[in-house]
């Protein structure tokens, strides 16, 4: 068959784009630690199959001609049944797994990388050898590790960097039709980054790029340091001050590397030191040089995580909260290193900058055996978990301070570990383009001035991110036809929402316009385009500050298509909370549920798309990343009077919204906790057809959601691979625990779900 060459690009991209995934958990194997003694050897059967989506061998070596070199017999040794053959036949286990071949490593040095890169006949000898080396031990890609073009002793400054794209260019088209992947470990210190890439080419050429942002201080230097701080701390000095995985991450991202490539690397061990002083273990106290060797690593100036929590478990710990990163100190010695704790903050920040995933280097120096905790590989199944785990994004509602009794709701009922993101709802937007504040709630004692009172939730749970949203139905959306209209008001607005969230120690801003285009004082014609154009002023303002920039919006299709330039929306938000729900209430004049997950055979044109699964799919087929969206779910249900109280049919006819309930006091609306607590004794149905549950009593109807239906939709998300759901809201869940004696029992199910 003859197969033409745009078909064969088309097919090999399908088998890139397949391999490179958002969550990529992307391994080092490193050969020589087959020959540490004791608990410390490490080799194939040791390698759990599951955990990382890729496995690069380190190394092989390059020879001067430009050839593959093998560094390590191990391949080949009995020992290793055939190494490299043990570690592809993993894929036997983990049919999705790949296994690359990497080369390179600091030991390597520049030179010979230098010399080859520059040679175009090298090059390609390189390019045909790797092919060759990959075929014959069955690899799925090349990784190159050249550390660092320009750099080091017999590098060439002026001309490696060119020559580095030049020689990825040679790999590329070596290897890409073959559909074999490319990736790279790449420098995160901004100093070195400037020097050695052109980041956009080099961008463009890697299906992968790993960022080795660790050993930015180690033993090499004269003073105590963090190896991989997540963050700066107020100690650094102006040459210190950007040594750590957010600026490294940042500068490559501001450089035009495409973050879904990008690839934050982590480190499974700790860089020692011998303090000169050990009544001095201050952050850039003077050293005498290297911690004392571990039996395992064998080597002054590096322990192994496992050398750590198996023998140094008695050391004294100490987190440090700015840089985010924790290290530990016994006399002389100090070390600093990453556990669970400081792992889960920095793959956060991963997903928060939507990289492609991360990169772990090693293997062997996890806990692998299960030593220390009874499980093995802590931390890199830290990282997996953190990595997978799906956001749970939830609203707090300030006016559910006032109500009375059981309802009651406020900060001190929040349970920190349930959901991933807060967003505190409302504050308003005044007609000259400033944040305006609804409710006194946050200066009220009883609140406990509640923006502090919500953002210390951070202190309990340190991985949950703390927003506050602009709008909601009650704001309307005149004001913010509008503002968005107007240049100078946007920017305005986008400048006092960055001091509002300053001030406030917010993590992000969350805009609830309802909705552009629709309904009274919108301009149909204009605000699509400039809702897009008012996003762009605020990413313009929160991205390069870190902050979050999130929108709920319209899960109806006829909405949707008015209000949303989709495409746009999605590359803007870093967040997208899907609202289906309200599908349908007693601003109707017949019963149906609020949020019906399929269509019903008894459903007309006109409401057959009314349900979460066509509004999620019209987001996605719209152009939406599904990475990006969050199904939104209902802890309330919509209630209705109906007109004859033998016909409790759907569409059947109502003359009102249900009673109100004793709590949200609001007729068509009862709260989860009202129904299961006041309501048990309702006669329940389930809707086979649209996945939900409705309670009916005399002329009483209310459609919600309990713990099936949102299992079900929950599941759905999975499904599309949605990056995780949004709740409304905490208060009226069964928060208390009144029903059935565990709290919040329908955000437990969402969180087991999606976790599951």
């Amino acid at each position: 068959m003859k197969v033409s060459a745009a078909f064969l690009l088309v097919a090999t991209s399908a088998v890139l784009l397949s391999s490179v995934s958002a969550k990529n958990i992307v391994c080092y194997f490193a050969s020589w630690t087959v020959y540490r003694p004791g608990n410390g050897k490490f080799d194939v059967p040791n390698i759990d199959p599951s955990l990382c989506t890729h496995i690069l061998f380190g190394f092989v070596g390059l020879s001067t001609e430009g050839k593959v070199q093998i560094l390590d017999g191990w391949e080949s040794n009995d020992d290793g049944l055939k190494g490299f053959a043990h570690l592809t036949n993993l894929t036997q286990v983990n049919p999705k797994l790949k296994v690359m071949v990497s080369m390179g490593g600091w030991n390597e040095g520049s030179q010979k990388y230098s010399e080859v890169a520059s040679n175009p006949q090298k090059r390609r000898a390189l390019a045909e050898d790797v092919v060759q080396f990959i075929k014959t031990h069955n690899f799925d890609g090349f990784d190159l590790d050249w550390e660092y073009p320009g750099l080091r002793d017999g590098a060439d400054i002026e001309h490696d960097p060119t020559n580095f794209v030049e020689l990825l260019k040679e790999l590329k088209t070596a290897l890409y039709p073959r559909g074999y992947l490319l990736s790279a470990a790449v420098s995160g210190g901004i100093t070195n980054m400037d020097i050695a890439y052109d980041v956009p080419a080099v961008s463009e050429l890697l299906d992968i790029i790993n960022v080795m942002v660790y050993d930015f201080h180690g033993a090499f230097e004269p003073f105590v340091g963090h190896t991989a701080p997540l963050t700066a701390s107020s100690k650094d000095d102006a040459g210190n001050a950007t040594l750590n995985v957010k600026s490294g991450i940042q500068h490559w991202i501001d450089r035009g590397a495409d973050p879904a490539k990008m690839h934050l690397g982590l480190g499974t061990y700790g860089r020692s030191f011998t303090l000169a002083d050990p009544s001095n273990a201050e952050l850039y106290a003077p050293i005498k040089g290297g911690g004392a060797a571990g039996p395992y690593t064998r080597q002054e100036g590096v322990l192994g995580y496992n050398e750590i929590c198996e023998l140094h478990s008695d050391w004294t710990y100490v987190w440090d909260d700015e840089q985010q990163v924790p290290h530990r100190v016994s006399g002389d010695q100090w070390v600093g290193y990453d556990d669970e704790r400081s792992l889960a903050l920095k793959v956060e920040f991963a997903k928060e900058k939507d990289l492609g995933g991360v990169m772990v280097w090693a293997y062997d120096t996890d806990d692998f055996l299960g030593i220390c905790g009874g499980e093995t590989y802590p931390l890199i199944r830290t990282i997996k978990k953190t990595l997978e785990t799906k956001n749970i994004v939830c609203y707090f509602a300030s006016w559910t301070v006032y109500r009375p009794g059981n309802g009651k709701f406020d900060v001190p009922n929040i349970d920190p570990s349930l959901c991933t993101h807060i967003l505190f709802g409302f504050v308003g937007l005044s007609t000259e383009g400033k944040v305006q504040i609804l409710d006194g709630w946050e200066s009220n004692d009883d609140g406990l001035k509640g923006f502090a009172h919500l953002t210390n939730l951070t202190q309990v749970n340190p991985n949950l991110k703390v927003m506050v949203s602009m709008g909601g139905w009650n704001e309307g959306s005149q004001k913010y036809s509008e503002v968005a209209a107007n240049p100078e008001k946007r920017k305005a607005l986008a400048e006092d929402v960055v001091q509002f969230l300053e001030t406030h120690n917010f993590h992000g801003f969350d805009l609830d316009w309802e909705y552009p285009g629709i309904r009274d004082g919108s301009d149909i014609a204009h605000d699509p385009a400039n809702f897009v154009e008012l996003l762009k002023e605020l990413k313009t303002a929160l991205y390069p500050r870190g902050y979050l920039l999130s929108a709920a919006v319209s899960g109806g299709i006829t909405n949707m298509d008015i209000a949303y330039d989709v495409p746009a929306v999605s590359e803007l938000l870093d967040i997208i909370n899907v609202m289906v729900y309200d599908f349908h209430g007693a601003f109707e004049p017949f019963v149906g549920h609020t949020a019906p997950l399929t269509a019903s055979s008894k459903d007309d044109a006109g409401n057959a798309t009314l349900n979460v699964k066509s509004g999620i799919q019209h987001w996605i087929d719209r152009g939406a990343d599904p990475a990006k969206m969050h199904l939104g779910l209902g802890t309330y249900g919509r209630s209705f009077t109906l007109a004859d109280p033998s016909n409790a049919e759907l569409y059947a006819p109502i003359t009102g919204g249900g009673a109100a309930g004793p709590y949200t006091r609001q007729e068509g609306v009862l709260g989860y906790n009202e129904i299961c607590e006041l309501h048990s004794d309702w006669t329940y149905i389930w809707d086979d057809e649209q996945q939900v549950p409705h309670k009916v009593s005399g002329n009483q109807w209310v459609g919600y959601d309990d713990e099936r239906s949102l299992a079900l939709k929950v599941e759905f998300a999975k499904e599309k691979d949605l990056g995780g759901v949004m709740v409304w809201a905490y208060d009226t869940d069964d928060f208390l625990g009144i029903c059935g004696g565990e709290t919040y029992p329908l955000i437990r199910t969402i969180k087991k779900t999606l976790d599951n």
